[in-house]
């Protein structure tokens, strides 16, 4: 007996129609599914990034909002309020030229030996000494200053 082959022709031309009836359709498929899932993907990363955003933004808030309250506490104490209320009434009956003028003063001798009285009344006030004790029990104030109506300094724990 003859060996049996088996010998399956096809022309090139049915076996090429074959492929782009087959792969092609495969192919589009496979394109699709991909183009959907990184679409998903990027939305499921957007969401993630979202809620991540969300939660870091509402402890900032927190942080703020206690930081607020506890400023609001020392903005409050008698010695405080006491202090700027003597202060803004030193300014009182005084022209503002005249205001912008002392402030100028006091800023341009601000890094001198002269005002070495002044940092020392400033820092020896009742309200100054209030205030570093709040900074001894919440250690996340680094420094606390007071000013007046016109941004002058009257307390200050530094």
């Amino acid at each position: 007996m003859p060996a049996e082959r088996f010998e399956f022709r096809i022309s090139f031309k049915r076996l090429l129609i074959g492929l782009l009836v087959t792969v092609v359709p495969i192919s589009l498929v496979g394109l699709y599914a991909i183009e959907k899932s990184d679409r998903e993907l990027r939305g499921t990363i957007g969401t993630h990034f979202k809620i991540f955003a969300e939660s870091a933004a509402q402890e900032v808030a927190q942080f703020v909002h206690s930081r607020v309250v506890n400023v609001g506490t020392m903005a409050t104490e008698p010695s405080v309020i006491e202090t700027i209320r003597s202060a803004n009434r030193r300014w009182q009956g005084i022209s503002d030229d005249a205001v912008t003028e002392r402030i100028r003063k006091t800023e341009d001798g601000w890094n001198t030996p002269a005002a070495d009285s002044l940092v020392r009344s400033i820092l020896s006030d009742p309200a100054s000494a209030r205030l570093r004790r709040y900074l001894e029990l919440d250690p996340r104030f680094l420094r606390v200053t007071v000013t007046d109506s016109h941004g002058a300094v009257v307390a200050a724990t530094h």
